[in-house]
């Protein structure tokens, strides 16, 4: 910026970018509203695949924790778990390590984390 008719002047450095739109971008997704068994307390709420699945889970990870007194090791767990017939041993093994280790990393993290 160089005025013939001042004394005064000033450069600066100037960036500019270009760009070209490659693709047209979708519309967003609205999500779906509420299913009345949700809005509405009097409707049943339906028993999907995935409640049945995690009622399901619910209830073994139940039995886990009742079978923690103290005494059991994990092959004593698993032995319960293929005796009720939830699992067989050595599945039960692998599921009972992976649960527990969760449940010790939990108890151990700050709380509010």
């Amino acid at each position: 910026m160089n005025s013939p008719g001042s004394r005064h002047a000033r450069r600066e450095i100037v960036a500019t970018i270009a760009a070209e739109k490659a693709t047209a971008t979708a519309e967003p997704q609205l999500r779906d509203p509420l299913p009345s068994w949700l809005t509405d307390s009097t409707r049943a709420v339906p028993l999907s695949p995935a409640f049945r699945t995690q009622a399901f889970t619910t209830r073994i990870y139940a039995f886990l924790m009742s079978l923690i007194d103290g005494t059991r090791s994990i092959d004593d767990m698993a032995a319960q778990m293929e005796t009720q017939k939830l699992m067989p041993k050595a599945e039960a093994r692998a599921s009972i390590r992976a649960f527990l280790t969760k449940m010790h990393e939990e108890g151990q993290a700050p709380p509010g984390r």
